[in-house]
């Protein structure tokens, strides 16, 4: 199953059920982001595909807002995967792998979700989120006016044994939040 993270509050945070302006919403035309601020609760995709995308529906019966699809190792994969999702209910991000990926996510109406490596840079009026990993980069999305950042790991994430980065901690995750706009 996928990962399971809480949105970092991000400059046009609110209220859960406040809605954006019409002018600066998300992908015209896609129901499916317009009018909707931030995601409340967001999975995040292993990086395959695989029998997760069966149970999309169920993820978002058990309350879960959105999805971050980064399929790394089957990229391939994206267009199945951002279907099933759309067709759970689901807002979905796309983490863009290969070329095109940015601008086929934005086609089918999905936000993006940008690596944690370079500089946060919107894309237009798309509802556009960030990795964060510590709270300078936390700054980094709110200066780039991106919609909201996920903020990993603050415990040791048990998904990937042989994860190595330093783990931010409760101590951590508060100078991050106190640092962001």
């Amino acid at each position: 199953m996928p990962d399971t993270h809480a949105a970092t509050r991000g400059p046009v945070s609110g209220p859960a059920d406040a809605r954006l302006d019409p002018d600066t919403a998300a992908a015209p035309g896609h129901a499916a982001l317009e009018g909707f601020l931030v995601p409340r609760i967001v999975a995040i995709s292993p990086p395959r595909a695989g029998p997760w995308v069966d149970a999309l529906a169920d993820l978002h019966g058990s309350g879960v807002d959105a999805i971050i699809l980064r399929l790394l190792e089957t990229p391939g994969d994206l267009p199945g995967a951002l279907a099933a999702a759309r067709k759970a209910g689901l807002r979905v991000f796309v983490r863009p792998v290969l070329p095109g990926d940015a601008d086929a996510a934005i086609a089918e109406g999905a936000g993006l979700h940008l690596p944690d490596h370079g500089p946060p840079a919107r894309r237009g009026a798309v509802l556009t989120s960030t990795s964060c990993h510590d709270a300078g980069r936390v700054v980094q999305a709110a200066d780039a006016r991106l919609d909201f950042c996920t903020l990993a790991p603050v415990f040791s994430p048990g998904s990937k044994p042989g994860d190595t980065r330093p783990v931010l901690g409760l101590a951590g995750l508060r100078a991050a939040t106190r640092e962001a706009p």
